[in-house]
């Protein structure tokens, strides 16, 4: 019986979502959020596109909109005082 290797599977996508959500989208995401509430991760996705943040090749799914929103960019704050202007 052989053992799955390391390097398939789940780790591609773990990588390519970090891709994506880079501390710009991940900043402007959480600014979304904070001007909107109410906002749906799928309505931030479209504010996204709608403002040439990202293309149809780089947006975050739902689920990573939601990961962001629910670990509040925990990873960005460093980035985030230093970048006050956007």
């Amino acid at each position: 019986m052989q053992r799955p290797s390391s390097g398939s599977g789940c780790t591609e996508g773990i990588s390519q979502a970090l891709q994506v959500a880079t501390p710009t989208v991940v900043k402007k995401i959480l600014r979304f959020k904070q001007e909107n509430p109410g906002m749906f991760a799928w309505e931030i996705r479209d504010q996204l596109l709608s403002q040439r943040i990202c293309d149809p090749n780089t947006i975050p799914s739902v689920s990573s909109v939601n990961r962001i929103l629910r670990n509040g960019g925990m990873w960005t704050d460093d980035m985030t005082s230093n970048d006050k202007e956007m």
